[in-house]
């Protein structure tokens, strides 16, 4: 493994492995870019500026495709968007009220609270295959 993470940083000084907690790194990041993951979401949710890399062949759906200008197709597209903020362009989450609670509720609350207005019919029954 050492190898291949100096492999994919040769030549790229300011990129450094770290195997920190995931949220440590979304709380320092002043920008994300990820492959399709809930942390796209999370991110969102906690007001950082994020985009979705969207070049995987095999990835027929995603939600996120729904929200424009949250996908990039190409490293041009990436670069773009992340020199706009670096020069200041703000980050309207507000673009993605129907993806995340926008009044920074943690995710899991958001859906014990929704769980519980609809009551243990809303569980579904264990699966005995």
């Amino acid at each position: 493994i050492p190898a291949f993470v100096e492999a994919c940083r040769a030549g790229l000084p300011n990129v450094v492995p770290v195997a920190d907690p995931v949220y440590d790194l979304v709380a320092r990041a002043d920008m994300i870019v990820s492959d399709p993951s809930t942390i796209i979401a999370e991110a969102i949710q906690l007001g950082v500026p994020t985009l979705m890399i969207d070049v995987i062949p095999g990835q027929k759906v995603s939600i996120f495709r729904a929200f424009p200008g949250l996908c990039q197709t190409s490293p041009e597209g990436v670069v773009d968007q992340l020199d706009r903020w670096a020069a200041g362009e703000p980050f309207d989450r507000a673009r993605f009220a129907a993806l995340v609670d926008l009044d920074r509720r943690p995710y899991h609350a958001v859906v014990a609270e929704d769980l519980a207005r609809l009551g243990p019919s809303a569980s579904p029954a264990p699966r005995r295959d």
